[in-house]
Protein backbone atom coordinates (compact mmCIF):
# COMPACT_ATOMS: atom_id res chain seq x y z
CA UNK A 1 0.00 0.00 0.00
CA UNK A 2 0.96 3.63 -0.59
CA UNK A 3 2.07 5.93 1.97
CA UNK A 4 -1.61 8.03 2.48
CA UNK A 5 0.62 10.43 2.38
CA UNK A 6 1.60 10.46 -1.21
CA UNK A 7 -2.61 11.67 -1.52
CA UNK A 8 -4.48 14.70 -1.64
CA UNK A 9 -8.26 13.65 -1.02
CA UNK A 10 -11.28 15.91 -1.19
CA UNK A 11 -14.67 14.26 -0.27
CA UNK A 12 -13.61 10.32 -1.78
CA UNK A 13 -11.89 12.78 -5.05
CA UNK A 14 -8.36 11.69 -5.50
CA UNK A 15 -7.37 15.25 -6.28
CA UNK A 16 -3.51 14.81 -6.42
CA UNK A 17 -0.87 12.53 -6.20
CA UNK A 18 2.23 14.17 -4.30
CA UNK A 19 4.21 10.78 -4.26
CA UNK A 20 7.92 9.30 -5.55
CA UNK A 21 5.97 7.20 -8.38
CA UNK A 22 7.18 3.58 -8.35
CA UNK A 23 4.19 0.95 -7.91
CA UNK A 24 0.71 2.92 -6.66
CA UNK A 25 -2.06 1.56 -4.96
CA UNK A 26 -4.86 4.10 -4.74
CA UNK A 27 -6.66 4.07 -1.43
CA UNK A 28 -10.29 1.94 -0.87
CA UNK A 29 -13.09 4.36 -0.78
CA UNK A 30 -12.04 6.86 -3.49
CA UNK A 31 -14.75 7.63 -5.75
CA UNK A 32 -12.99 9.54 -8.90
CA UNK A 33 -9.74 10.64 -9.83
CA UNK A 34 -9.67 14.02 -10.27
CA UNK A 35 -8.27 15.94 -13.80
CA UNK A 36 -4.44 15.95 -13.69
CA UNK A 37 -4.26 14.01 -10.08
CA UNK A 38 -1.00 12.28 -12.04
CA UNK A 39 0.00 14.54 -14.10
CA UNK A 40 3.48 14.45 -15.89
CA UNK A 41 4.11 11.84 -12.63
CA UNK A 42 7.01 10.38 -14.84
CA UNK A 43 8.07 7.91 -12.20
CA UNK A 44 4.95 6.33 -11.59
CA UNK A 45 4.99 2.59 -13.21
CA UNK A 46 2.43 1.07 -12.49
CA UNK A 47 -1.25 2.00 -10.80
CA UNK A 48 -3.98 -0.35 -9.10
CA UNK A 49 -7.20 1.37 -8.84
CA UNK A 50 -9.93 0.46 -6.51
CA UNK A 51 -13.61 -1.16 -7.56
CA UNK A 52 -14.67 2.07 -5.61
CA UNK A 53 -13.67 4.40 -8.55
CA UNK A 54 -16.56 5.31 -10.91
CA UNK A 55 -14.96 8.27 -13.08
CA UNK A 56 -11.42 9.39 -13.84
CA UNK A 57 -11.09 13.03 -14.53
CA UNK A 58 -9.65 14.93 -17.86
CA UNK A 59 -6.08 14.60 -18.29
CA UNK A 60 -5.88 12.28 -15.24
CA UNK A 61 -2.02 10.18 -16.11
CA UNK A 62 -1.26 12.71 -19.02
CA UNK A 63 2.07 12.20 -18.90
CA UNK A 64 3.26 9.39 -16.98
CA UNK A 65 5.93 8.41 -19.72
CA UNK A 66 6.92 5.24 -17.27
CA UNK A 67 3.56 4.04 -16.84
CA UNK A 68 3.53 0.37 -18.39
CA UNK A 69 0.11 -1.12 -17.42
CA UNK A 70 -3.45 -0.21 -16.36
CA UNK A 71 -6.63 -2.06 -15.31
CA UNK A 72 -10.17 0.09 -15.12
CA UNK A 73 -12.54 -0.67 -12.65
CA UNK A 74 -15.88 -2.50 -14.09
CA UNK A 75 -17.65 1.05 -12.52
CA UNK A 76 -15.82 3.43 -14.65
CA UNK A 77 -18.47 4.39 -17.53
CA UNK A 78 -16.14 6.80 -19.75
CA UNK A 79 -12.35 7.55 -20.09
CA UNK A 80 -12.49 11.35 -19.83
CA UNK A 81 -10.07 13.92 -22.65
CA UNK A 82 -6.16 12.83 -22.59
CA UNK A 83 -6.33 10.42 -19.75
CA UNK A 84 -3.32 8.90 -20.79
CA UNK A 85 -2.27 11.14 -23.28
CA UNK A 86 2.09 10.92 -23.67
CA UNK A 87 2.31 7.66 -21.75
CA UNK A 88 4.38 6.62 -24.26
CA UNK A 89 5.37 3.26 -22.00
CA UNK A 90 1.87 2.07 -21.74
CA UNK A 91 1.94 -1.52 -23.42
CA UNK A 92 -1.28 -2.65 -22.17
CA UNK A 93 -4.75 -1.61 -21.10
CA UNK A 94 -7.72 -3.06 -20.15
CA UNK A 95 -11.32 -1.10 -20.31
CA UNK A 96 -14.00 -2.72 -18.47
CA UNK A 97 -17.62 -3.68 -20.30
CA UNK A 98 -19.23 -0.66 -18.83
CA UNK A 99 -17.17 1.95 -20.63
CA UNK A 100 -19.84 3.78 -23.02
CA UNK A 101 -17.16 6.40 -24.36
CA UNK A 102 -12.94 7.38 -25.16
CA UNK A 103 -12.62 10.35 -24.43
CA UNK A 104 -10.74 13.27 -27.31
CA UNK A 105 -6.80 12.37 -27.29
CA UNK A 106 -7.35 9.76 -24.05
CA UNK A 107 -4.66 7.58 -25.76
CA UNK A 108 -2.73 10.23 -27.90
CA UNK A 109 1.12 9.38 -28.02
CA UNK A 110 0.56 6.09 -26.46
CA UNK A 111 3.63 4.91 -28.76
CA UNK A 112 3.89 1.78 -27.02
CA UNK A 113 0.68 0.32 -27.14
CA UNK A 114 0.59 -2.72 -29.20
CA UNK A 115 -3.35 -3.65 -29.54
CA UNK A 116 -6.82 -2.87 -27.93
CA UNK A 117 -9.63 -4.27 -27.34
CA UNK A 118 -12.58 -1.91 -27.48
CA UNK A 119 -15.60 -3.38 -25.23
CA UNK A 120 -19.02 -3.38 -26.55
CA UNK A 121 -21.00 -0.64 -25.34
CA UNK A 122 -18.56 1.80 -25.88
CA UNK A 123 -20.94 4.48 -28.69
CA UNK A 124 -18.03 7.08 -29.30
CA UNK A 125 -14.33 6.99 -29.97
CA UNK A 126 -13.25 10.91 -29.67
CA UNK A 127 -11.12 12.99 -31.86
CA UNK A 128 -7.60 11.67 -31.75
CA UNK A 129 -8.40 9.45 -29.44
CA UNK A 130 -5.60 6.82 -30.78
CA UNK A 131 -3.47 9.28 -32.76
CA UNK A 132 0.20 8.79 -32.87
CA UNK A 133 -0.09 5.07 -31.52
CA UNK A 134 2.50 3.84 -33.86
CA UNK A 135 2.86 0.60 -32.49
CA UNK A 136 -0.41 -0.31 -32.62
CA UNK A 137 -1.04 -3.29 -34.73
CA UNK A 138 -4.75 -4.53 -33.77
CA UNK A 139 -7.85 -2.91 -32.46
CA UNK A 140 -11.17 -4.63 -32.53
CA UNK A 141 -14.39 -2.07 -32.71
CA UNK A 142 -17.16 -3.37 -31.71
CA UNK A 143 -20.61 -2.66 -33.55
CA UNK A 144 -22.27 -0.47 -30.29
CA UNK A 145 -19.82 1.95 -32.11
CA UNK A 146 -21.80 4.37 -33.56
CA UNK A 147 -18.87 7.58 -34.25
CA UNK A 148 -15.05 7.57 -34.61
CA UNK A 149 -13.77 11.13 -34.04
CA UNK A 150 -11.61 13.39 -36.71
CA UNK A 151 -7.71 11.69 -36.63
CA UNK A 152 -9.09 9.11 -34.02
CA UNK A 153 -6.32 6.61 -35.59
CA UNK A 154 -4.46 8.80 -37.63
CA UNK A 155 -0.58 8.35 -38.02
CA UNK A 156 -1.07 4.61 -36.15
CA UNK A 157 1.40 3.28 -39.54
CA UNK A 158 1.38 -0.26 -37.36
CA UNK A 159 -2.49 -0.74 -38.03
CA UNK A 160 -2.46 -2.44 -41.41
CA UNK A 161 -5.91 -3.12 -41.56
CA UNK A 162 -9.33 -2.24 -39.29
CA UNK A 163 -12.98 -3.45 -39.29
CA UNK A 164 -15.89 -0.99 -39.05
CA UNK A 165 -18.68 -2.51 -38.51
CA UNK A 166 -21.81 -0.81 -40.46
CA UNK A 167 -23.49 0.18 -36.81
CA UNK A 168 -20.65 3.47 -37.37
CA UNK A 169 -22.35 6.51 -38.74
CA UNK A 170 -19.85 9.04 -38.37
CA UNK A 171 -16.30 8.53 -39.18
CA UNK A 172 -14.44 11.38 -39.38
CA UNK A 173 -11.74 13.16 -41.52
CA UNK A 174 -8.28 11.48 -41.19
CA UNK A 175 -9.73 8.79 -39.18
CA UNK A 176 -7.01 6.34 -39.83
CA UNK A 177 -3.70 6.06 -41.58
CA UNK A 178 -4.16 6.82 -45.56
CA UNK A 179 -2.31 3.43 -45.67
CA UNK A 180 -4.67 1.18 -43.34
CA UNK A 181 -6.67 -0.96 -45.65
CA UNK A 182 -10.04 -0.83 -44.51
CA UNK A 183 -12.87 -3.31 -44.38
CA UNK A 184 -16.40 -1.33 -44.48
CA UNK A 185 -19.61 -2.07 -46.37
CA UNK A 186 -20.21 0.99 -48.10
CA UNK A 187 -17.18 2.77 -49.29
CA UNK A 188 -18.82 6.19 -50.05
CA UNK A 189 -18.92 6.45 -46.10
CA UNK A 190 -15.20 7.00 -45.62
CA UNK A 191 -13.40 9.74 -46.23
CA UNK A 192 -11.92 10.77 -49.53
CA UNK A 193 -8.50 10.16 -48.29
CA UNK A 194 -9.24 6.49 -46.89
CA UNK A 195 -11.29 4.99 -50.15
CA UNK A 196 -7.92 3.95 -51.86
CA UNK A 197 -7.01 1.72 -48.72
CA UNK A 198 -10.51 0.78 -48.48
CA UNK A 199 -10.06 -0.70 -52.37
CA UNK A 200 -6.90 -2.57 -51.97
CA UNK A 201 -8.29 -4.27 -48.79
CA UNK A 202 -11.28 -5.23 -50.93
CA UNK A 203 -9.62 -6.77 -53.66
CA UNK A 204 -7.05 -8.60 -51.16
CA UNK A 205 -10.10 -9.88 -49.03
CA UNK A 206 -12.74 -10.37 -51.79
CA UNK A 207 -16.51 -10.78 -51.47
CA UNK A 208 -19.59 -11.99 -52.89
CA UNK A 209 -19.79 -10.93 -56.47
CA UNK A 210 -24.41 -9.46 -55.54
CA UNK A 211 -23.22 -8.38 -52.31
CA UNK A 212 -23.59 -4.33 -51.23
CA UNK A 213 -19.87 -4.32 -50.28
CA UNK A 214 -18.92 -5.44 -54.04
CA UNK A 215 -21.80 -2.64 -55.27
CA UNK A 216 -20.37 -0.06 -53.48
CA UNK A 217 -16.29 -0.76 -53.67
CA UNK A 218 -16.69 -1.92 -57.48
CA UNK A 219 -18.69 1.86 -58.34
CA UNK A 220 -15.83 3.29 -56.85
CA UNK A 221 -13.06 1.81 -58.34
CA UNK A 222 -14.79 1.86 -61.81
CA UNK A 223 -15.50 6.11 -61.44
CA UNK A 224 -12.22 6.30 -59.65
CA UNK A 225 -9.74 4.74 -61.68
CA UNK A 226 -7.55 7.40 -63.28
CA UNK A 227 -6.72 8.36 -59.24
CA UNK A 228 -5.77 4.39 -58.84
CA UNK A 229 -3.25 3.69 -61.43
CA UNK A 230 -0.80 3.93 -58.89
CA UNK A 231 -2.00 1.95 -56.49
CA UNK A 232 -2.65 -0.72 -59.29
CA UNK A 233 0.48 -0.87 -60.64
CA UNK A 234 1.89 -1.35 -56.86
CA UNK A 235 -1.10 -4.29 -55.86
CA UNK A 236 -1.26 -6.80 -58.49
CA UNK A 237 -4.10 -7.92 -56.85
CA UNK A 238 -6.09 -4.82 -56.95
CA UNK A 239 -5.29 -4.69 -61.16
CA UNK A 240 -6.30 -8.09 -61.52
CA UNK A 241 -9.97 -7.49 -59.85
CA UNK A 242 -10.36 -3.87 -62.09
CA UNK A 243 -9.08 -6.37 -65.05
CA UNK A 244 -11.78 -9.50 -64.35
CA UNK A 245 -14.44 -6.97 -63.71
CA UNK A 246 -14.32 -4.89 -66.61
CA UNK A 247 -13.53 -1.74 -64.08
CA UNK A 248 -11.41 0.22 -66.27
CA UNK A 249 -13.13 2.47 -68.61
CA UNK A 250 -11.64 2.75 -72.50
CA UNK A 251 -10.78 5.97 -72.05
CA UNK A 252 -8.08 4.84 -69.10
CA UNK A 253 -6.76 1.95 -70.66
CA UNK A 254 -4.28 3.81 -72.24
CA UNK A 255 -2.73 5.62 -69.20
CA UNK A 256 -2.72 2.11 -67.34
CA UNK A 257 -0.97 1.20 -70.60
CA UNK A 258 1.33 3.93 -70.19
CA UNK A 259 1.86 3.39 -66.60
CA UNK A 260 2.77 -0.24 -66.65
CA UNK A 261 5.76 0.45 -69.70
CA UNK A 262 7.27 3.41 -67.37
CA UNK A 263 7.30 0.90 -64.24
CA UNK A 264 8.85 -2.10 -66.43
CA UNK A 265 5.90 -4.11 -64.76
CA UNK A 266 6.00 -7.20 -66.99
CA UNK A 267 3.01 -8.87 -65.44
CA UNK A 268 1.00 -5.86 -65.39
CA UNK A 269 1.63 -5.11 -68.79
CA UNK A 270 0.32 -8.72 -69.57
CA UNK A 271 -2.80 -7.93 -67.75
CA UNK A 272 -3.77 -4.74 -69.57
CA UNK A 273 -2.91 -6.65 -72.86
CA UNK A 274 -5.03 -9.37 -72.23
CA UNK A 275 -8.13 -7.18 -71.04
CA UNK A 276 -7.42 -4.33 -74.10
CA UNK A 277 -8.41 -7.79 -76.33
CA UNK A 278 -11.50 -8.31 -74.35
CA UNK A 279 -12.77 -4.89 -73.52
CA UNK A 280 -11.92 -2.60 -76.19
CA UNK A 281 -13.32 -2.04 -79.52
CA UNK A 282 -11.09 -2.44 -82.88
CA UNK A 283 -11.19 1.29 -83.49
CA UNK A 284 -9.85 2.18 -79.92
CA UNK A 285 -6.87 -0.37 -79.71
CA UNK A 286 -6.12 1.05 -83.43
CA UNK A 287 -5.50 4.16 -81.89
CA UNK A 288 -3.92 2.96 -78.48
CA UNK A 289 -1.15 1.11 -80.89
CA UNK A 290 -0.36 3.72 -83.55
CA UNK A 291 -0.03 5.70 -80.20
CA UNK A 292 2.87 3.06 -78.37
CA UNK A 293 4.21 2.90 -81.58
CA UNK A 294 5.13 6.68 -82.50
CA UNK A 295 6.06 7.02 -78.89
CA UNK A 296 8.17 4.28 -79.01
CA UNK A 297 9.84 5.41 -82.38
CA UNK A 298 10.65 8.42 -80.58
CA UNK A 299 12.75 6.67 -78.27
CA UNK A 300 13.91 4.26 -80.26
CA UNK A 301 15.29 7.66 -82.60
CA UNK A 302 16.93 9.59 -79.53
CA UNK A 303 18.91 6.43 -78.22
CA UNK A 304 20.14 6.17 -81.91
CA UNK A 305 21.34 9.52 -82.12
CA UNK A 306 23.33 9.18 -78.93
CA UNK A 307 24.63 5.93 -79.96
CA UNK A 308 25.90 7.71 -83.30
CA UNK A 309 27.16 10.95 -81.76
CA UNK A 310 28.25 10.11 -78.41
CA UNK A 311 29.07 6.19 -78.56
CA UNK A 312 27.56 5.21 -74.98
CA UNK A 313 27.92 8.35 -73.16
CA UNK A 314 24.46 9.07 -71.02
CA UNK A 315 22.62 5.66 -72.14
CA UNK A 316 21.31 3.47 -69.72
CA UNK A 317 21.55 -0.46 -69.85
CA UNK A 318 20.19 -3.40 -68.26
CA UNK A 319 21.95 -6.68 -67.95
CA UNK A 320 20.39 -10.47 -68.07
CA UNK A 321 22.28 -14.14 -68.24
CA UNK A 322 25.83 -14.72 -68.27
CA UNK A 323 28.52 -12.18 -69.49
CA UNK A 324 31.48 -13.53 -71.66
CA UNK A 325 33.78 -10.84 -71.65
CA UNK A 326 33.52 -9.46 -68.32
CA UNK A 327 34.55 -11.39 -65.16
CA UNK A 328 31.35 -9.64 -63.32
CA UNK A 329 28.65 -7.24 -63.44
CA UNK A 330 30.94 -4.87 -60.93
CA UNK A 331 33.25 -4.78 -63.80
CA UNK A 332 30.81 -3.92 -66.33
CA UNK A 333 29.09 -1.42 -64.34
CA UNK A 334 32.50 0.16 -63.33
CA UNK A 335 33.46 -0.07 -67.33
CA UNK A 336 29.91 2.20 -67.97
CA UNK A 337 30.21 4.19 -65.67
CA UNK A 338 34.48 5.49 -66.70
CA UNK A 339 32.48 5.72 -69.86
CA UNK A 340 29.44 8.02 -68.43
CA UNK A 341 26.48 5.55 -69.35
CA UNK A 342 25.32 3.23 -66.51
CA UNK A 343 23.70 0.66 -65.51
CA UNK A 344 20.20 -0.37 -63.90
CA UNK A 345 18.59 -3.51 -61.89
CA UNK A 346 15.39 -2.76 -63.27
CA UNK A 347 13.90 -2.74 -66.61
CA UNK A 348 12.07 -0.09 -67.62
CA UNK A 349 10.78 2.36 -70.71
CA UNK A 350 13.64 4.48 -70.25
CA UNK A 351 16.36 1.81 -70.33
CA UNK A 352 18.49 2.27 -73.99
CA UNK A 353 19.28 -1.36 -73.87
CA UNK A 354 19.24 -4.94 -72.34
CA UNK A 355 22.42 -6.85 -72.67
CA UNK A 356 21.44 -10.33 -73.23
CA UNK A 357 23.28 -13.33 -74.96
CA UNK A 358 20.94 -15.62 -75.36
CA UNK A 359 17.17 -14.95 -75.01
CA UNK A 360 16.24 -18.74 -73.90
CA UNK A 361 18.21 -17.95 -71.04
CA UNK A 362 15.51 -15.58 -69.47
CA UNK A 363 12.72 -15.64 -71.85
CA UNK A 364 10.18 -13.81 -69.47
CA UNK A 365 13.12 -10.49 -69.28
CA UNK A 366 13.02 -10.82 -73.39
CA UNK A 367 8.96 -10.73 -73.62
CA UNK A 368 9.46 -7.45 -71.06
CA UNK A 369 11.89 -5.90 -73.01
CA UNK A 370 9.63 -6.06 -76.46
CA UNK A 371 6.68 -4.88 -74.60
CA UNK A 372 8.62 -1.85 -73.60
CA UNK A 373 10.64 -1.00 -76.63
CA UNK A 374 13.75 -1.74 -75.30
CA UNK A 375 16.23 -3.07 -77.47
CA UNK A 376 17.99 -6.33 -76.77
CA UNK A 377 21.84 -6.52 -78.08
CA UNK A 378 24.51 -8.96 -77.02
CA UNK A 379 28.19 -8.81 -75.96
CA UNK A 380 29.62 -8.84 -78.83
CA UNK A 381 27.30 -5.48 -79.91
CA UNK A 382 28.16 -3.80 -76.33
CA UNK A 383 31.62 -3.66 -76.96
CA UNK A 384 31.70 -2.45 -80.53
CA UNK A 385 28.75 0.68 -79.46
CA UNK A 386 31.26 0.87 -76.48
CA UNK A 387 34.73 0.67 -78.36
CA UNK A 388 36.01 -1.84 -76.76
Amino acid sequence: MSNPNDFIIENGVLKKYVGSGGDVVIPEGMTSIGAFAFFNCSNLTSVTIPESVTSIGDSAFYSCSSLTNVTIPDGVKSIGKSVFRDCSSLVSITLPEGVTSIGGWAFYNCSSLTSMTIPEGVTDIGDSAFEWCSSLTNVTIPESVTSIGDSAFEWCHGLTSVVIPDSVARIGKKSFDDKTHIMITDIDRLPASLRPGAALSFAENGGEKDSPAFRSHSKYIRGNAAKLVDHAMKNPTLLALMCREKLITPKNVELYVEAAQKSGNAQALALLQDYQANKIDVKQKEALEKRKKKELDKIADYRKANAENKGIDGLTFAVSGTLETFDNRERLKLFLREKGAKLTSSLTATTAYLILNDRRSDPAIAQAAQELGVEIIDELRFNKMAGR
